[in-house]
């Protein structure tokens, strides 16, 4: 069984502790941040929402992400698909997401250094990067800032190390 994954308030605490060298060494890997429902089933306070879309004056552009939304590390875990980082809902993918939505083997990256490719695996609702279809098996470079869709229900942000100091150390995560 996978272990659960981390928050990013519970990251945010930590880089307030850590500072940003320590913090930086420490989170190398990309992450995804979970920013709720993706397409047209975003319904607002619906179940999935782990976005907060209040407004205030300091940053009134700004979207908020709740301390509850979940992170996931980008990276290798089991040895199956020893090229690939797996992800869907069944427990034998690298990043495991629990959403009916998401197929058992949604999508998949392939790190080549410090780059990463994103490719639908054949899932029966699609992934999607910025909101554009992924074609199946048709890997597509992901870069910090993007959005990824799983399936009709889970959208995430895919952050460096970098843009999750930001986001850990800004007023955007209350």
């Amino acid at each position: 069984m996978p272990s659960p994954a981390a928050t990013i308030g519970d990251i945010a605490g930590e880089a307030r502790d850590l500072g940003r060298d320590l913090f930086l060494r420490r989170y190398r890997a990309p992450r995804l941040i979970r920013t709720g429902v993706s397409g047209s089933l975003a319904v607002k306070g619906g179940a999935f929402r782990t976005v907060d879309e209040r407004r205030d004056t300091a940053t009134p552009s700004s979207t908020r992400i709740v301390p509850e939304a979940q992170v996931w590390v980008v990276e290798k875990r089991l040895p199956t698909f020893p090229d690939k980082i797996t992800v869907g809902r069944a427990d034998n993918n690298d990043i495991v997401i629990v959403d009916p939505g998401v197929s058992k083997l949604q999508a998949y990256f392939l790190a080549k250094g410090t780059e990463f490719l994103l490719a639908d695996a054949g899932s029966r609702n699609g992934t999607t990067l910025d909101l554009l279809p992924l074609t199946a098996m048709a890997p597509r470079p992901v870069s910090g800032g993007q959005v990824i869709g799983f399936g009709h229900t889970v959208s995430a942000l895919f952050c460096t190390s970098e843009i999750l100091w930001q986001l850990a150390t800004s007023n955007l995560v209350r």
